[in-house]
């Protein structure tokens, strides 16, 4: 019995079902998820609404269902019968809330943007009940080596900055939606050491964020944006794993 076979056909149709209940239909909103990614790839991907011509491998489909796995955990993690949860001495960042602080959970709920055409799903938001403080959490998996370049001893500034500029996507929605948004965190997990750490994001990516899909909606006025290195593609080696490179390179 082939097991590899039998897992990587439920990816695909796990995978599908998610693709289907939160994207279909409404193709032509770009992704949050999306935010600080290449122009052309954008283009492609929710102005002309293109097939992928070049799908990832089956192995990259089972390393990414290791992400699925964790924020499914995560989201079991944060889930209790009320609705709220009661957090012993939390730190945001730049202050430590009260011992046995009680906060109202949100997850996994929908985003929408209608100026920027622009829809996701945050992972998180902490809401604390006693000082109406907003907090938003993102939570990404990543391996030994890119940990490494963020965290080790000589980390390698990331020039992208994508999920920051994701998160800040996110808060813009939060702040309409909740009056105002007081921190924003990305919590890492580090796939092979189980090791997690959590960073703060500073609330001017909120801004950059909504720069960034303005210039986007600018440039897709004009057609497909030219290449340009820094904004199509954004960094050098991402051309090889692009889901639209063979329309990308004959247009």
């Amino acid at each position: 019995m082939n097991i590899q076979a039998i897992y990587d056909t439920f990816i695909a149709e796990q995978n599908k079902l998610n693709r289907d209940n939160r994207y279909k239909g409404k193709e032509e909103y770009y992704h949050a998820s999306a935010a600080g990614s290449c122009l052309r790839k954008l283009y492609f991907e929710s102005v002309l609404v293109a097939e992928a011509t070049n799908s990832p491998s089956k192995e990259s489909y089972r390393k990414m269902r290791l992400g699925t796995v964790f924020h499914s955990e995560m989201e079991d993690c944060f889930s209790t019968g009320t609705g709220t949860l009661s957090i012993p001495s939390i730190g945001t960042g730049t202050t430590v809330l009260s011992t046995s602080t009680i906060y109202s959970i949100y997850q996994e709920k929908e985003i929408l943007i209608k100026d920027l055409n622009v829809r996701g799903f945050y992972d998180l938001v902490l809401v604390n009940d006693e000082t109406g403080e907003v907090f938003l959490y993102d939570f990404k998996t990543i391996g030994s080596f890119p940990y490494k370049l963020k965290f080790g001893r000589n980390p390698k500034p990331n020039s992208s900055k994508r999920y920051e500029l994701q998160l800040g996507t996110y808060g813009m929605a939060i702040a309409k939606e909740f009056g105002n948004l007081d921190g924003m965190f990305l919590v890492y997990y580090n796939k092979d050491t189980s090791i997690m750490k959590q960073v703060t994001v500073p609330m001017v990516y909120v801004d950059e964020a909504r720069r960034f899909w303005e210039k986007a909606q600018r440039e897709h006025a004009k057609g497909l944006p030219p290449l340009k290195f820094n904004e199509s593609p954004v960094e050098s080696w991402e051309c090889n794993y692009c889901q639209y490179k063979d329309l990308c390179d004959n247009a």
